[in-house]
């Protein structure tokens, strides 16, 4: 019996050092759910600010390349306003100088239907022929400034 009351007494000290135990163990867990709680509430809480920072970054952003955009646009519109009057002159030019070709073509064909092509033919003979005498009067003249040229070299 004795063994047995010895044994109740170290049953009942182990006992009461897993109570103790159990305690610390409680506290222990409880310490560790106030510490995850913590974290918890920390991270939503920086959940949150990163959500704000972001939303406000956003916001900038767009406004910020709306108003490049808008920019952009009217800059666009405006080189596409100046083309489009480049290509209407251009268009009024081309219009003009295609009317002014065919009024001076069709002149050009009144005026060739009027000429007789032996009326040409005689024009072209006689510039010819006045060609051929002022060529020619051109060379005699040339020839005389040699002569007279190689004549002063020799007197000197």
């Amino acid at each position: 019996m004795l063994t047995s009351l010895e044994q109740l007494e170290k049953d009942i000290e182990l006992f009461k050092r897993n109570i103790t135990n159990s305690n610390e163990l409680c506290a222990s867990l409880e310490a560790l759910v106030q510490a995850i709680k913590r974290q918890n509430i920390f991270i939503d809480d920086q959940t949150c600010r990163i959500m704000k920072s972001v939303d406000q970054s956003r916001q900038y952003l767009e406004a910020h390349y709306q108003s490049l955009l808008d920019v952009s646009l009217e800059a666009l519109d405006k080189k596409q306003d100046e083309f489009c009057e480049q290509a209407a002159q251009l268009m009024r030019a081309n219009i003009e100088g295609k009317e002014e070709l065919e009024e001076k073509y069709n002149l050009f064909l009144g005026t060739l239907s009027e000429t007789n092509m032996d009326q040409i033919y005689k024009l072209c003979c006689h510039i010819k022929s006045n060609l051929d005498k002022k060529i020619n009067l051109l060379l005699g003249g040339l020839a005389i400034v040699i002569i007279l040229f190689v004549v002063s070299v020799f007197v000197k």
